[in-house]
């Protein structure tokens, strides 16, 4: 089930970048042929939805317990084979050790360090130690990937459960750039809790690179996409 629903994944979501997105991908090298660990900034609630293109291997995300809360929405997360990270989680051993459990099990897995959408295009949240912990637990190499792209092109919906109000930021047209860095492996103990923050922060260092070169890659080539999509939009609601 798990591996089907990877290849449906890809093909919808294939459709839905191809139809509504200008997805613009770069590589610094090629994706090491083995299960990685995808560190990924997190502009828009549609970053889970698009992160597995980038790869065949089947991939398990690690994604925030609201959700799963959704009725149907969190049924299909969790036969894809994604990890609920809950609402209160403090850095438990045990969503650690699913995620490296994950990674011998030979499929690739993508955290987002901050733990939560950024605050705005081209900012970020402190980072978490979660990726760090998988990262030296499992030896697995981290992928860091940058994602940029205009706020003009994002829409705003609010999810209502009867647990809990959401927020979600949605790419839904316009250029969405994306540039993957260098895989690095990382070593050191979990019990050196300064040597996981050193870790914790080169990581979403090099994911705060890759998400600059995105901006700027972006502004290089479709600097005027902004202001024209404001004057288009403007003309249609007159």
């Amino acid at each position: 089930m798990n591996r089907s629903w990877h290849v449906a994944h890809r093909i919808l979501f294939s459709i839905y970048a191809g139809v509504l997105l200008d997805r613009k991908v770069k590589w610094t090298e090629p994706i090491p042929d083995e299960p990685v660990i995808f560190a990924v900034n997190h502009p828009t609630t549609t970053d889970p939805f698009l992160i597995p293109l980038l790869t065949k291997r089947p991939l398990t995300i690690l994604i925030t317990q609201k959700a799963f809360d959704v009725p149907l929405f969190g049924r299909l997360l969790k036969a894809a084979g994604h990890l609920c990270v809950p609402e209160l989680y403090s850095g438990g051993e045990d969503l650690i050790n699913k995620a490296v459990d994950k990674l011998k099990e030979g499929r690739s897995v993508c955290i987002f360090p901050e733990g939560n959408l950024s605050p705005d295009m081209g900012e970020f949240l402190a980072p978490h130690t979660g990726v760090a912990r998988i990262a030296l637990l499992s030896g697995a190499p981290v992928v860091p990937i940058g994602i940029h792209m205009f706020k003009d092109g994002t829409t705003t919906t609010q999810t209502v459960t009867k647990n809990f109000t959401s927020t979600s930021r949605w790419a839904v047209r316009g250029p969405y750039y994306v540039t993957i860095g260098k895989a690095t492996r990382y070593e050191g103990s979990l019990e050196d809790r300064e040597r996981v923050r050193q870790v914790m922060h080169e990581i979403m260092d090099t994911v705060k690179e890759e998400a600059w070169l995105s901006r700027d890659r972006l502004m290089q080539e479709q600097p005027l996409w902004q202001p024209l999509s404001k004057i288009l939009f403007n003309q249609l609601i007159r």
